[in-house]
């Protein structure tokens, strides 16, 4: 699966932590994708869950779009459409969407609320991978994200 698809292929521990950790999932769902579909733990985080799973999901149809004999991703929609009641439903809309920055509250039965904006870049040596960042917008979100490692360290 492609980094496009959303499969993961590096993350640090403050996404580990806030998110989850996807080396807690089987090799081949350790994808955004299947994580914001069928995790319950993430979705039970998120307030705002359906506008963001579908922002991505118009990512995906755009992805789709442009590669529409990819097998790959034709094996990730059939899969997710299995999966996820939402995704089907919402497949059938046929949500078109390129990314754009966003703010997203993720819920964090720890620390509390922690809100971050999302940013997308692509290296231009390979333009196949794409680097996702999230940045707490707010003094006392980086203050809570960061209690939030410092109880991982001591815990």
């Amino acid at each position: 699966m492609g980094v496009e698809e959303g499969e993961h292929l590096a993350w640090n521990r403050a996404y580990a932590l806030l998110r989850h950790d996807p080396l807690a999932l089987p090799p081949e769902r350790r994808n955004l994708l299947w994580m914001i579909f069928t995790d319950t733990e993430n979705r039970t985080r998120m307030p705002r869950w359906e506008a963001a799973v579908r922002a991505v999901l118009g990512q995906l149809r755009d992805a789709v779009g442009r590669r529409p004999d990819d097998p790959r991703l034709t094996a990730l929609v059939a899969g997710l459409r299995e999966a996820s009641p939402e995704f089907r439903q919402w497949w059938a809309e046929y949500p078109v969407r390129r990314f754009r920055p966003a703010t997203i509250v993720v819920c964090h039965p720890e620390v509390g609320e922690v809100e971050v904006e999302l940013f997308q870049s692509r290296p231009v040596e390979n333009p196949a991978s794409l680097l996702v960042v999230q940045v707490p917008t707010t003094a006392t979100a980086a203050a809570r994200l960061a209690a939030l490692s410092a109880r991982a360290e001591t815990g």
